[in-house]
């Protein structure tokens, strides 16, 4: 569902068109909305009929507190791939040592 929200000066009223797959909605009065508001990122909005009017639900974002601590939990798994990744290094590093010098032993036979 596409959404548009168009502020016509001229009129000093705000239309919302709300476009599905089958119908086309334009509301052209708040009069019964509790409060006026801009959606932000994140939110959506539902719509249905309840007693033959349109009602609308907006779904509010999570929690920026739930977003900090699944951050928090993202940084502390990377940092351990890195801590995994240096010492896979380290067992590498004896191990080519090792085969140089086997290399070095083969190259004066």
């Amino acid at each position: 569902m596409n959404i548009w929200v168009v502020d016509d000066q001229q009129l000093h009223e705000y239309y919302l068109t709300m476009v599905d797959r089958e119908h086309r909605y334009f509301i052209i009065s708040w009069s019964h909305v509790l409060q006026n508001r801009v959606l932000t990122e994140g939110q959506k909005l539902r719509f249905g009929w309840i007693n033959q009017k349109l009602h609308f639900i907006v779904e509010e974002k999570e929690d920026d507190e739930d977003e900090a601590e699944e951050n928090k939990a993202n940084e502390k798994d990377n940092e351990g791939d890195e801590d995994q990744g240096e010492q896979d290094e380290e067992v590498a590093e004896p191990e080519k040592k090792k085969a140089k010098q086997d290399l070095g032993e083969a190259l004066t036979l």
